[in-house]
């Protein structure tokens, strides 16, 4: 069984067909990507517009990789010197390239210990409600 399924009006020239079957393996390895590194088949969503909006993120995540291939130059020592490095390792500096390009967010908050309250902060004064006292009750001895 052949992966080939046309969907049209009109069969195209069997002369093309062969060149596009050559490209099957780059659209494979495009899916196998997208499923084992991007993870796109580990979301558990309730709605198919859900997971039509997780595949899309999916597909612009990946258009990313491809789009910074020529940024990334880091290689571990194992890996082949290749001249177009493979989506893992372009996903495994792409913190590297993000935090080049920058940003137009405002810088994050501080983490650990809160930096406290100012030395001139005064906290408004509640007003305070009576408390209730309870009283014993007495029963009455017929």
């Amino acid at each position: 069984m052949s992966w080939f399924v046309f969907w049209g009006k009109q069969l195209p020239p069997l002369e093309t067909i062969p060149a596009v079957y050559r490209h099957r393996y780059s659209i494979e390895h495009g899916f196998r990507v997208d499923k084992q590194n991007l993870l796109w088949k580990e979301a558990r969503l309730r709605t198919p517009e859900g997971f039509q909006i997780w595949t899309d993120l999916v597909a612009c995540v990946r258009n990313q990789l491809f789009l910074a291939r020529d940024l990334s130059v880091s290689r571990r020592g194992w890996e082949r010197n290749v001249a177009v490095p493979p989506p893992s390792q372009v996903r495994r500096v792409m913190s590297g390239i993000i935090s080049q390009l920058g940003t137009p967010a405002r810088r994050s908050q501080p983490r650990g210990y809160s930096q406290g309250r100012q030395s001139q902060a005064r906290d408004e004064i509640q007003n305070r409600l009576q408390s209730k006292k309870k009283t014993k009750k007495t029963t009455a001895v017929v």
